[in-house]
């Protein structure tokens, strides 16, 4: 399990994320759409989220809100994609998910 979450979380989702999420960003900036792509990217890098919780089909109404904090996420690292560089935005998604994977083995482990 916690190989897991240490290969999944912080290991492997960060380039892959990036990549399906922002990567093609850059391509789009000088376009007139380029906001919607940019705003779309973000919450559908939130809602992607929701299969990190465990909820029952009468949570469904409460997904933004329970996806707010992946969402705001996915604006800063576009912002970061955008404005650095891809490999910007994957190392800062990275230590996201380092400092909340630290988190999980502090809360939920004893050591």
């Amino acid at each position: 399990m916690v190989l897991h979450l240490i290969l999944g979380a912080m290991i492997i989702a960060p380039p892959i994320e990036e990549g399906i999420f922002r990567l093609q960003l850059g391509n789009f900036r000088n376009k007139a759409y380029f906001k919607y792509l940019f705003y779309v990217s973000a919450l559908l890098f939130g809602w992607v989220h929701i299969f990190n919780f465990e909820f029952t089909s009468s949570h469904y109404v409460f997904i933004p809100i329970i996806t707010l904090p992946q969402t705001v996420l996915g604006l800063v690292l576009g912002f970061i994609r955008i404005r650095y560089g891809f490999w910007y935005g994957v190392m800062l998604h990275f230590l996201y998910n380092t400092v909340f994977a630290g988190g999980f083995f502090i809360f939920e482990y004893d050591f």
